[in-house]
Parts: structure tokens; sequence; C-alpha cells
């Protein structure tokens, strides 16, 4: 089967199995970051508003490497479950702001890839970045659940767009803590022997290594960074999960970190994780961060 074929077959057996239930069954298009579209396949009840949104392109890939049809079905049905066990409880609209107000937390995504998206909600421009807004619905060690904070809801609240970037701060400093560590090290630890360079490389994210990159907006981390060092430092956006720190003392060209980042992008990683296409200096004596896309 193709992948149109694959997806139809889904939602027939679904469908079926679900129909004296009452249960409706249906595969709808969910744009993620930076315009990814995806095939999200829901399964709601009548009394049940909300369904978890279980993402088909996986599950194709275990079926062109061999899986079986019945026990992809069987694995969509335990994600169901799963995410309805887990499935936030919204909270009342009037006292709603102070019912998630704890669980405000901010993400860092390329501004012109997601143009239409930033067009529905509250963000901050930074750089060639913006700094959007989401409610942490669930966490756990498989990993997490969130929402994107829309216009509607910030207008709801009647919160500034200050109040909820000081909040988010504060909660995903918390939530998400930053780790630095020296790249050699990182891959190391994951058993991966590293080639020798001439260049020291560090490695910026939080403790969960989702959506890490975020963790340069953290107060004070960058200029503890360039003091406990005594040097400014290239960033370089590796994804959405991580950054790179180069130290601006090393033997190696802007142009050549661009190049770098860019091929990085086009060869390695995802769509929906690219971050960048240029790359950051922060500079030691001015305590500053500024974009470099010259190529």
């Amino acid at each position: 089967m193709n992948y149109e074929e694959f997806k139809q077959c889904l939602s027939a057996i679904l469908k079926e199995k679900y129909a004296k239930e009452e249960y409706e069954v249906n595969i709808r298009k969910i744009v993620k970051n930076n315009g990814l579209c995806l095939d999200g396949l829901c399964i709601f009840h009548k009394e049940e508003p909300v369904s978890p949104t279980i993402y088909l392109d996986s599950y194709y890939q275990q079926y062109t490497r061999g899986a079986l049809l019945a026990d992809i079905i069987d694995d969509i049905e335990k994600e169901y479950a799963r995410g309805m066990r887990l499935k936030p409880v919204l909270p009342n609209v009037e006292a709603y702001y102070e019912t998630v107000r704890s669980q405000i937390i901010m993400r860092l995504v390329n501004y012109d890839k997601n143009k239409e998206i930033l067009e529905e909600c509250p963000y901050i421009p930074f750089h060639d970045l913006a700094i959007t807004f989401r409610w942490l619905a669930h966490q756990d060690s498989i990993g997490i659940s969130t929402a994107l904070i829309s216009n509607k809801e910030l207008e709801v609240w009647g919160i500034s767009l200050e109040q909820l970037y000081e909040d988010a701060v504060r909660n995903t400093e918390q939530l998400f803590p930053a780790e630095i560590n020296r790249l050699r090290d990182v891959m190391a630890a994951k058993g991966i022997i590293s080639e020798d360079t001439d260049f020291d490389l560090y490695l910026v994210t939080n403790e969960q290594g989702i959506n890490g990159a975020t963790c340069i907006l953290y107060n004070g981390l960058l200029k503890e960074f360039a003091r406990v060092h005594k040097s400014s430092f290239y960033l370089l956006p590796s994804s959405i999960h991580e950054m790179m720190i180069c130290f601006a003392d090393e033997n190696i060209s802007e142009d050549m970190l661009l190049s770098l980042v860019r091929k990085a992008n086009h060869v390695v990683v995802t769509m929906g994780e690219v971050l960048s296409d240029n790359i950051y200096y922060y500079d030691y004596i001015c305590e500053e961060l500024s974009m470099i896309e010259n190529y």
C-alpha cells in the first residue's frame, strides 16, 4: 500500500471497530512547526470533546519496514488510550489564567517559516526568530504535551504580552533547567567517539532535550557563560532542541560556521526541527547578542 491507501485503510478499520460505541474517527491535516503538515488521526466520543492527535507518518514508516497492520492498529489504540488517560482538564475560562499561569512556557521558532501561525498567536520578535507561548498540559519520561496560546486566549485573560513573557520565562527556567556541556563529553556519554577538532564546542539545551534552544533566553545564561570563560562566542542553532557554542577566538571563520549550520539544516535536521540558517554572536564586553547572516 502507498501512504494514501494506508491512511484510508486505517480509517476504515477504526471506523468499523468503533461504530457501535458512538465514536467518530477522522484524519485531519495538522500544521506543525515551520509549516510542516502532518496527518493526525483523532477518535472522538460523542460525550468527549477532547481527543489525542495520533500522527500517522511514523506508523507508515513501521509498515514499510514490515510491521503488520494488526500490530499497528493495536499500537494506535494503545497510544489513544494513553492520551485519554493523560488528557488535560480544561479549567473554567473565568479563572483560566490563574489556573494555568504556572504552566505557561515559551518556545523559540523561526519567524519566516511560521508566519501563518504567528498571525494567530502572541509572540515577541527575536532577531530572525519569534518567542511563542504555550501551555504545558503534561510532562513525563516519554515527552511533553503542550498547546499554543492564541490571541483569543490572551484577550480573554486580559493580561499583557509583557506579563505573559515574564511568567513564561520564570516557568520555563524552572520546568526545563538549562544544561551547558562540552560537545565531546555529551557524545562520549552516548558512546559516540568524536573526531578531534582544533576548536572546542559546547552544547546548550535543557535537561529534557526538548526545545532546548530556548535556553538562550534564560536570564543571565549567556552573560554568565561568557564571564566564566572570559570570551565572546558564536551561537550555532543546530535545531530547535539545542544550540552549539563556538568561542570567538577559535581559528574558524564566520562563513565556515554559517556553512556548517546551513549544510546541517539541509542534510541532517528534519524540516520541523530547523531553527535558523543564521548564527549569533555574543559580545563578552558589550554583553549583547547580534545576528550574523552574511555568507
